[in-house]
């Protein structure tokens, strides 16, 4: 395995590690405030978007990281 291809490995942990955290604040967040679940809840509406944030970061980062993965294995193959 390359340099490359470890450090796109790292890249993806990283941001699959920061997702969750992200989505555990937005869940921790919610969980408190549930008993005033409206959207006039300042805590709930932040959980929410945590949640949607992490979920976001962690679609990018894997599409990044495919992409990455993708290209470098196609460098090998055909050398113009």
């Amino acid at each position: 395995m390359n340099r490359e291809a470890k450090n796109t490995r790292g890249l993806m942990l990283v941001a699959t590690i920061i997702s969750i955290v992200l989505m555990v604040i937005g869940i921790v967040m919610i969980v408190m405030d549930l008993g005033n679940f409206s959207d006039k809840s300042y805590p709930v509406m932040v959980g929410i978007g945590f949640i949607v944030g992490s979920i976001i970061i962690y679609g990018l980062s894997r599409a990044v990281g495919m992409a990455q993965m993708r290209k470098e294995e196609g460098k090998g193959k055909v050398e113009n």
